[in-house]
């Protein structure tokens, strides 16, 4: 079964972050035997926890819905945080002055994303709205304060090539090409995945650019999902509604996560004996 994006009314954009592999007193304080102590992490999300107004709308920031699963090993929570949409024009009448003046005030609102944590100190940002993909790393910055450091997981070329060569991709954009004696700069192109015909721009820019996004789709517990990759700020894009339920999407996203991590160690590898080969000769 291909559970195919046609609407695009439920997209949500993810946000992947691992441990930092440098040790500090973190470790000794939030984790035990290699596995994060979910209770003391618990314990310090509650420190900022978000309030709510006497009619239940939350309106300071900080963390909310703090919860653990125990069948996935996860723990959630809701991250409140203020946004400004701009400034409006509003116009008073100075008592003072006996006149009116026109003041600009800052429109904003509260607004929310989902992070999720892992045993293993792996941070799944889910944003809903693209206004809320800018709390990505607000969100952490608790974490950050208390010596709990994470790195974003970028999608570097080596994942989209490595993507492109193994997965059953539906479209590619590349940028910034560069072969001798070709004035194309950048290309987007689709293909059927169900077609055996191969694409002639495929084969010609593959390798001779920056990947900008690719869409492939992904098999996941007997099922296929369509995935958007963009290497501007590492995002990723999903419709929810391929899932069935949210748990189904939080299995889909850890296991998204290790793979583009999979592909990552790989590559890094690859590099590592590519430098020592060179150092031997």
């Amino acid at each position: 079964m291909v559970n195919i994006d046609t609407k695009g009314e439920n997209m949500a954009s993810l946000f992947f972050y691992k441990r930092s592999p440098e040790i500090s007193m973190f470790d000794t304080v939030y984790f035990n035997d290699n596995e994060i102590d979910f209770d003391r992490i618990i314990e310090l999300l509650k420190t900022s926890e978000s309030k709510y107004n006497e009619d239940k709308v939350y309106d300071s920031e900080g963390y909310a819905q703090i919860k653990f699963d125990e069948v996935s090993k996860m723990l959630s929570c809701m991250y409140i945080f203020k946004n400004t949409l701009g400034q409006y024009t509003e116009n008073r009448y100075d008592v003072e002055k006996e006149k009116m003046v026109t003041i600009r005030e800052p429109y904003f609102y509260f607004g929310s994303c989902r992070v999720s944590i892992t045993s293993d100190l792996n941070i799944i940002v889910k944003a809903n709205y693209s206004s809320e993909e800018s709390s990505k790393s607000k969100c952490l910055e608790l974490l950050n304060e208390k010596g709990i450091e994470v790195r974003p997981i970028k999608l570097t070329n080596e994942v989209f090539q490595h993507i492109r060569d193994n997965y059953e991709w539906k479209k590619i954009k590349i940028q910034k090409i560069e072969i001798e004696g070709d004035s194309t700069k950048k290309v987007s192109y689709e293909i059927d995945p169900a077609s055996d015909k191969k694409s002639d721009v495929d084969l010609m820019y593959k390798d001779s650019g920056v990947y900008e996004h690719v869409t492939f789709h992904l098999e996941f517990k007997e099922d296929k999902y369509v995935v958007k990759l963009y290497k501007e700020r590492n995002k990723i894009s999903i419709d929810e509604s391929q899932f069935k339920t949210p748990e189904e999407l939080d299995a889909f996203s850890v296991h998204l996560l290790e793979l583009i991590s999979d592909i990552k160690k790989a590559a890094n590898e690859l590099e590592e004996d590519s430098e020592s080969k060179k150092e031997e000769d």
